[in-house]
C-alpha cells in the first residue's frame, strides 16, 4: 500500500508541475496537448488511468511507458484506480488539471 501511495504522490506532483492553467476549447478538434505516462515506481502495482471518466490507460505496469496521447487543452479529471478495479469504484487518487495547448508532457509515476 505504501508503494501505491508513492505512485499517486508522484502522479500528483507530475501533473501539478507539468500542466498549467491555460484554457482551451471543449471541442475534440480544438487545441490539444500530448501526454505520455511512465510507471517507474518499483513497488507499486499496475494502475488504470481514467480521463474524464473514460479508461485512457489500462493496466500500466512498472517500467512501462505509454505512447504519446492527444488530450484536449481544457480541464481534465484524472482518476487512478488499481488495475482491473471497476470503473465506478472509488479512485485511489483523483485530480483536475488543465494541459497547455501545443505542449508535450511525460508524467512519471
Amino acid at each position: 500500500m505504501k508503494a501505491l501511495t508513492l505512485i499517486l504522490v508522484a502522479i500528483s506532483v507530475a501533473l501539478s508541475g507539468c500542466l498549467g492553467g491555460g484554457g482551451g476549447s471543449s471541442s475534440s478538434a480544438g487545441p490539444s496537448a500530448e501526454v505520455r505516462v511512465l510507471h517507474a515506481a518499483t513497488d507499486a502495482p499496475a494502475v488504470d488511468i481514467y480521463i474524464n471518466g473514460n479508461l485512457a490507460i489500462e493496466d500500466l505496469d512498472t517500467f512501462t511507458a505509454t505512447a504519446f496521447t492527444r488530450v484536449p487543452a481544457e480541464p481534465l479529471t484524472i482518476d487512478v484506480r488499481a488495475a482491473g478495479a471497476a470503473a465506478d469504484s472509488e479512485p485511489v487518487f483523483s485530480t483536475e488539471v488543465t494541459p497547455v495547448r501545443g505542449k508535450d508532457y511525460t508524467l512519471v509515476a
